[in-house]
């Protein structure tokens, strides 16, 4: 086989079994298994969520190989659940910075999160907007307004878009309050304080 970089060897092996039957998906899997075993397993593992969704007997020949290397039925598919809900959670968030036309920028923060709501609710933001707690936006103390931000909440990986419209918190250690909405959708409305990413987007100019 060619020598190639570990990334280009996972995209070369992911499109053979992409659009391959399952008579040569036993194949390539059986040919490249021992030479190659980490790198198939980590495919295979791709594959998992898709394969136990449509009960194929390639479906279950994959939680058979699994098994055999140390992962219970039950890891198995809490791990394609947690595959499925991660690729549905992406796609959302891909048709939503379409719509919106949005792009990721790569500029990505780590911080913590507080959020506001009725106290504030009616009353003027740093942009001349008025604050409506059921909108999904934010105050940051610095970003432009009118910034749009991919916010994750990294103890739930929930994920929303804001918009920055508002200045704050002015609390040490913290970088975003969020609307009340906003914090609803990111499940942290009794935890008060989230531990949260943020990446700035861009327009699609």
């Amino acid at each position: 086989m060619l020598s190639c970089p570990p990334t280009s060897k996972k995209r070369l092996y992911y499109a053979i079994f992409s659009h391959s039957g399952p008579l040569e998906y036993s194949l390539v899997l059986f040919i490249l298994y021992g030479k190659y075993r980490k790198e198939v397993l980590e495919i295979l593992r791709l594959m998992l969520a898709k394969a136990l969704r449509l009960r194929t007997v390639w479906g279950f020949l994959l939680v058979y190989l699994l098994s055999t290397h140390g992962l219970s039925s039950l890891e198995l598919k809490a791990y394609a659940k947690d595959d499925e809900s991660k690729a549905k959670i992406e796609d959302i968030i891909e048709e939503k910075l379409e719509n919106l036309k949005l792009k990721r920028t790569g500029d990505v923060f780590q911080s913590r999160a507080s959020w506001y709501g009725a106290q504030f609710h009616g009353r003027t933001t740093a942009n001349a907007e008025v604050f409506n707690k059921e909108t999904l936006s934010a105050a940051h103390k610095t970003l432009p307004l009118n910034t749009y931000l991919l916010i994750t909440n990294l103890d739930n990986n929930r994920q929303l878009v804001v918009r920055v419209n508002d200045r704050g918190p002015f609390v040490e250690g913290r970088d975003l309050d969020v609307s009340e909405a906003a914090a609803r959708e990111l499940g942290g409305i009794e935890a008060g304080v989230m531990n949260i990413s943020y990446e700035v987007l861009r327009e699609d100019s």
